[in-house]
C-alpha cells in the first residue's frame, strides 16, 4: 500500500492579477480573443461599438444586458467581468485571459 498522499492540482487564485477595473478587463478580453479594434469586438458581441467604447473606457457603467451578451459570445463569467473573479470559468478562456494579461503587462513594462 502506498503512502503517497491523494494530491490534486489546485489553480491559483489570480484574482489579484487581474485588472480592477471593469474596462480594463474588458480591454483584456478584447485582445485576448484576438481584437484589434474595438468595433470588430463590439458587433461580434451584438453591441453598439460607440457603446462599448464607454463600457471599456470607464465613461459608462456596464449594463446587464450587455455583460449577457458578452458572457454567451465569450463564455467568460460575470463574476469575472464584474469582480475579476474566474472561479468558474471555463479553463481555454482563462487561459487566453491570462496569456494576454502576461504579453500586456510585458508591453507596459
Amino acid at each position: 500500500m502506498s503512502n503517497e498522499k491523494n494530491q490534486s492540482v489546485a489553480r491559483p487564485n489570480l484574482m489579484a492579477d487581474y485588472p480592477s477595473e471593469l474596462g480594463d478587463r474588458l480591454l483584456l478580453l478584447r485582445l485576448a480573443m484576438g481584437f484589434d479594434q474595438q468595433r470588430a469586438f463590439a458587433t461580434q458581441c451584438d453591441i453598439e461599438p460607440a457603446d462599448f467604447n464607454k463600457y471599456e473606457k470607464g465613461r459608462r457603467s456596464l449594463p446587464s444586458g450587455a455583460a449577457l451578451k458578452i458572457r454567451r459570445r465569450w463564455h467568460v463569467s460575470l463574476d469575472w467581468l464584474y469582480l475579476g473573479s474566474d472561479a468558474g470559468m471555463a479553463w481555454e478562456v482563462r487561459e487566453k485571459l491570462l496569456a494576454a494579461l502576461t504579453d500586456f503587462q510585458g508591453k507596459s513594462a
